[in-house]
């Protein structure tokens, strides 16, 4: 879509563009950009797991920056591994930009777990679950003993 004149006036600029033409540049740029893809592995912690559909999404984060990741359904049973919040892996795969939601993806094709040190591990909703349903017995019998 071109920028009309009127906009032009209003912003005092020739140098706009909407998001869509911006995603479709950054999109070319990732897509051709060799340099970014020289990574062999990409290394952080597994947070915000998720499967909504066939495909896993999870951002893998290190030092407060999450990257966006994704196993497409098709590559899911090429990846033996079961991976889940908290973990500590490397990733490997391509990096791609996302148009018209305008993010960064990698797409997944390979993961390794990492040894990590337990103590720092994110309990996991299961784990949560279990430590909620502890403490809701052990108050059940604390009542039902003073009762």
């Amino acid at each position: 879509m071109s920028v009309d004149s009127s906009l032009q006036d209003t912003l005092g600029s020739d140098q706009i563009a909407f998001t869509d033409t911006l995603g479709e540049e950054i999109e070319t740029i990732i897509d051709g950009a060799s340099r970014l893809q020289r990574y062999e592995y990409v290394v952080g912690e597994i947070v915000n797991y998720r499967v909504p559909d066939d495909h896993v999404h999870f951002d893998l984060i290190h030092e407060g920056s999450p990257l966006h990741c994704v196993i497409f359904a098709s590559r899911r049973p090429a990846i033996p591994t079961e991976i889940d919040n908290g973990m500590q892996v490397a990733v490997a795969g391509d990096l791609t930009f996302h148009q018209p939601k305008n993010h960064c993806s990698i797409e997944v094709e390979a993961v390794v777990l990492l040894e990590v040190d337990n103590s720092r591990q994110i309990p996991t909703r299961r784990q949560l679950t279990l430590v909620a349903l502890l403490l809701i017995v052990l108050v059940l019998v604390g009542y039902l003993m003073l009762g």
